[in-house]
């Protein structure tokens, strides 16, 4: 369902006024993260940032530098579409689908990556990334982030996290796990 600036700025209101998102999802029929955003929205721009001008344009530089905050940046699609007052939830989501068809390729292909996309991604594809990431900050960066100097001071103290992890892991013998590397005892069966 379309609201209306009226139905928009009574939203805000009511929701001002204590009503909950639940009532107002229910009442207006949309959903309660569309009716979080709009509050959001209103909150940091203003209730003018609402009001539907005539068809608004968004000049293809202003699109690819929203983009890019997304795709390069790695910023959620909902930071990025409230930093940039765009006036409905679904619009970004909508630019990225677009994007990924050609200018999307044309930018890997520029950049000799070839991008597969046969089946949609899931969790467990890039679960071990992500755990060694998150040893990685917790370890190293978390509580030292204004150690670094620059980006090469911190590019270079993550070589050298990743040399100290490959060595940790593989090349350390330990007593305790039969004179062999973690990496080893945990690949090697016993019979």
């Amino acid at each position: 369902m379309k609201l209306s600036y009226e139905d928009k700025v009574q939203i805000y209101e009511l929701r001002k006024q204590g009503i909950s998102l639940k009532r107002l999802s229910e009442k207006y029929g949309i959903n309660l993260s569309n009716i979080r955003y709009l509050i959001r929205l209103i909150d940091r721009y203003g209730i003018e940032s609402i009001k539907k001008g005539k068809n608004r344009y968004y000049f293809p530089e202003l699109k690819q530098e929203i983009i890019d905050k997304v795709l390069l940046e790695g910023c959620s699609q909902r930071s990025v579409s409230l930093e940039f007052a765009l006036p409905s939830s679904g619009m970004l989501p909508n630019w990225l689908a677009q994007y990924q068809h050609d200018s999307y390729h044309r930018f890997l292909k520029s950049k000799g990556i070839h991008a597969s996309m046969s089946r949609k991604g899931n969790s467990p594809d890039n679960g071990m990334m992500e755990f060694f990431f998150g040893i990685l900050k917790s370890e190293m960066f978390y509580g030292y982030e204004k150690m670094f100097q620059s980006l090469e001071d911190l590019e270079k103290t993550i070589v050298n996290y990743i040399d100290y992890y490959d060595y940790y892991n593989n090349k350390r013998i330990k007593v305790k796990l039969k004179e062999l590397s973690p990496v080893q005892y945990r690949t090697k069966s016993f019979t």
